[in-house]
């Protein structure tokens, strides 16, 4: 686990990715990591008074790009930004860790 207690690995499906993304330009590429990043590590939504925060976006082209990968990638909700694949991924872990932990306690 990382230092935040959270996944420090998720699996990224190149082909998948370049197909959804490659009208991205590099900063928004680097935004979308960013996030992406910030959400498996905290294994939590991004909270949307800090999404600009966690995405290191300080200028206003900054912030549009953030903006753009947001409304794009990520649906806004009551505890913040969320990612459905991210959400599938973590709750995919979580459910496997509860896995390794019950047969573990099961050896003599």
């Amino acid at each position: 686990m990382s230092e935040g207690g959270g996944m420090n690995y998720y699996r990224r499906n190149i082909d998948e990715y370049m197909r959804e993304t490659k009208h991205l330009s590099p900063l928004e590429h680097g935004i979308y990591f960013l996030l992406l990043d910030h959400y498996y590590t905290t294994e939590k939504p991004i909270p949307a008074d800090k999404a600009y925060r966690f995405a290191c976006a300080r200028t206003k082209k900054e912030k549009n790009a953030a903006d753009l990968i947001l409304n794009t990638f990520f649906s806004l909700q009551e505890d913040g930004w969320h990612n459905k694949r991210c959400d599938e991924d973590i709750a995919a872990h979580k459910e496997g860790n509860g896995n390794i932990t019950a047969e573990g306690k099961s050896l003599p």
